[in-house]
């Protein structure tokens, strides 16, 4: 029989299937079944603003067949999406537990994560998941130990929200009672189900169901989950109170639709009026022809004239410019537009005005992931016996790009005053104390051995540069 750990790994395995299948529209209508009118309209929600993610957006001008397609499709909606993943978590995220110190438990939160790369790969995944739909799901999947690997660490998957329905307190949106998690079991449908015990609120189980002609069957008998949390972390995006959905940062994108129509006509006009349309009196049609490298030979008493183009295309493109701009402020994103900034005279000062939206925005995300990684990481390290009670601290970098002489004056303020560490200076300047110590160490090792060679030469006569 199937242990849970297995039974568990299965059912993350299937999950990363069901990914696959239903973000891109593949599920079947009886995977949904059985939704309420909320859960369906959420599912809807996520698929839409993948969509515009994508760049698959509705094509605002009709085509006729066989006749030019002049639609236009800007996806400001990705550069919005990446721009405030970037600025979540800057080049790099750190957390320990004990200041100055690697303890077992970070060595074993470091088996889990991987290095560096690894490590913020899942989180930009999970980011970009939250700012699309509102809302994210990290699963700790536990791998059963091997001969070869008695203590194998747990596995963390980024959940597409389509799949993963949770159920809370009415009164309290922050009180998670069941996690549905449903997936693809070849051509079935089935779900792994976690839920609280409606008595002791402390105590969770867990069991496979699968979808029948009769309704939902128990595949695997209810077992105990032994531990006092579910092994899905949740987080939201952006605060939405009293609801346990986050915001997305698409929330206003139908901007994005407006902004294509006023590009797709732009670009209609500008085909067919981009060179003068002649018209003429007197000619046949075999005389007059609009090609530009010929010249037409009108006969006596006929007249050349061109159709005079009545559009404004600088108040079209100026509407354009409105509606962009009206996008990336309602997205608290600034624009960058090339025209209207010179990058090489910002200061640090200016850059941080012309980001304080988008920083401000920054902050509100920093402390709701932060509190799911703190929360995730707290889990893991339960899983792995380490005990419930180890919360980490994370360490943020700054999110704008640095005015490296405006900081090193900054710093060196600091150290004539003696007000920060050696080792806090070198952290903020981005370098690892204890590497750059021994390094140094070694160094002047190095140098002492070099000057009791050259000595040591000159004593016995030789010369002092023959090492």
């Amino acid at each position: 029989m199937a242990t849970i750990w297995e039974r568990l790994q299965k059912a993350a395995k299937a999950a990363r299937d069901a990914w696959n299948g239903v973000a891109s529209g593949g599920a079947g209508d009886d995977f949904y079944t059985d939704l309420d009118a909320a859960q369906r309209n959420q599912v809807a929600l996520y698929a839409r603003a993948w969509s515009y993610y994508n760049g698959e957006m509705r094509r605002p001008l009709r085509v006729r067949q066989g006749q030019p397609d002049d639609n236009v499709i800007i996806n400001h909606a990705r550069r919005i999406v990446d721009k405030g993943v970037a600025f979540l978590f800057g080049p790099e995220l750190r957390w320990e537990l004990t200041d100055g110190e690697t303890t077992p438990e970070e060595e074993a939160l470091d088996t889990v994560w991987g290095d560096v790369a690894r490590r913020m790969a899942l989180l930009s995944d999970v980011a970009t998941t939250g700012a699309i739909c509102g809302v994210y799901h990290v699963q700790i999947v536990p791998r059963p130990a091997t001969e070869s690997a008695p203590a194998q660490p747990p596995r963390l998957i980024n959940l597409y929200p389509g799949i993963v329905f949770p159920r809370w307190l009415p009164d309290d949106v922050d009180t998670i009672l069941a996690y549905e998690l449903r997936f693809r079991a070849g051509a079935d449908t089935a779900r792994t189900i976690y839920t609280l015990d409606d008595e002791t609120r402390t105590e969770w189980s867990t069991w496979q169901e699968k979808l029948t002609r009769r309704g939902w069957e128990v595949t695997t008998k209810p077992q105990a989950w032994p531990y006092a949390w579910p092994p899905i972390v949740t987080g939201k995006n952006l605060p939405n109170p009293h609801s346990f959905y986050g915001l997305s940062d698409l929330q206003d994108i139908d901007l994005n639709d407006s902004i294509n129509f006023v590009a797709s006509n732009i670009n209609r006009i500008l085909r067919i009026h981009a060179h003068p349309r002649l018209w003429s009196t007197g000619m046949t049609g075999k005389e007059l022809s609009n090609d530009p490298d010929k010249i037409p030979n009108l006969p006596q008493n006929a007249t050349l004239n061109t159709v005079a183009t009545q559009t404004s295309m600088t108040s079209s493109v100026e509407h354009l410019r409105a509606l962009t701009t009206a996008l990336y402020e309602t997205a608290r994103v600034p624009e960058m537009n090339p025209q209207d900034m010179s990058l090489g005279a910002q200061s640090g000062f200016a850059l941080q005005v012309l980001h304080s939206d988008l920083l401000a925005k920054t902050e509100v995300k920093r402390r709701l992931y932060g509190a799911m990684i703190v929360e995730l990481n707290r889990r893991v390290l339960d899983l792995m016996g380490y005990g419930p009670d180890n919360r980490v601290t994370l360490h943020w970098t700054d999110a704008l790009p640095a005015d490296v002489r405006q900081e090193i004056n900054a710093l060196t303020f600091d150290a004539n005053q003696e007000i920060a560490s050696k080792q806090t200076l070198a952290t903020k300047r981005g370098y690892d104390y204890e590497t750059e110590r021994e390094r140094m160490d070694q160094e002047q090792v190095d140098t002492g051995n070099v000057g009791g060679r050259i000595l040591g030469n000159f004593m016995n006569g030789l010369d002092g540069r023959q090492l």
